[in-house]
């Protein structure tokens, strides 16, 4: 491969990045699925968990349609804030508020990820070799 692509150790590079962001968010989100099953009394965080649901879809719309869609915004959560772009929910358990901003920043580099590779190439260009 490398003497058909000069820039496969990139590549190679990125689709790593790839695998540990996504590790790390599945990590985040259990730990937040094993707080809820805990049976603490948490807040409705029923928008964020929709936010963080259409940004996953639109990076796969994005690298399915290989184009760099504009990123779907997760605002920031923060407690009994007003301000626009942050979240109003009720008094969240700190470890909660961390594993939440945990996953929005997780997103955020994954969407960087992706705009990475389709401008780079590097989600199409191995397509065709089989």
């Amino acid at each position: 491969m490398e003497d058909t692509f000069d820039d496969v150790e990139d590549d190679l590079a990125l689709y790593n990045d790839f695998w540990a962001a996504n590790q790390k968010l599945a990590a985040d989100i259990s730990a937040v699925g094993t707080l809820a099953e805990a049976g603490e009394n948490l807040p409705d965080i029923s928008r964020f968990r929709e936010q963080v649901a259409n940004s996953l879809n639109e990076m796969a719309l994005s690298v399915d349609k290989n184009i760099v869609l504009p990123r779907a915004r997760i605002d920031d959560v923060y407690p009994n804030s007003g301000s626009d772009n942050r979240l109003k929910v009720d008094r969240l358990p700190e470890e909660l508020h961390n594993y939440l901003n945990w996953i929005t920043s997780d997103i955020h580099y994954l969407q960087e990820l992706v705009e990475i590779a389709i401008k780079s190439g590097a989600l199409k260009k191995y397509q065709d070799m089989a």
